[in-house]
């Protein structure tokens, strides 16, 4: 678990270093507020826009799933060309699996 917290912030610091990565922080924040503040009263206002109420939550729940992607994928990227991901490749293994 340290171990989990320890990677975690290390992509945390990641993150907070680009300004463009923190705005994927808030981005699924302000898009869920939308969705509950926003959404009802123009369903309201607008009833043909009803039948589109189910399109409106999965693009939400899509897009948020996809901004949270895009943050792990540059944070990827960028330890791939800091070559921290040259780490990653080197595993400790036993000499069980050559016993065949």
């Amino acid at each position: 678990m340290k171990k989990i917290f320890k990677l975690a912030f290390t992509d945390f610091k990641l993150i907070f270093r680009d300004p463009s990565l923190k705005s994927f922080l808030v981005l699924p924040v302000i898009m869920f507020a939308l969705i509950i503040w926003a959404v009802p009263p123009l369903l309201e206002k607008y009833a043909f826009l009803v039948p589109y109420l189910s399109l409106f939550l999965v693009v939400a729940v899509i897009e948020n799933t996809q901004m949270f992607c895009f943050i792990n994928t540059m944070v990827l990227i960028d330890e791939k060309e800091s070559e921290v991901a040259k780490v990653y490749g080197i595993v400790p293994r036993s000499t069980s699996f050559l016993d065949f």
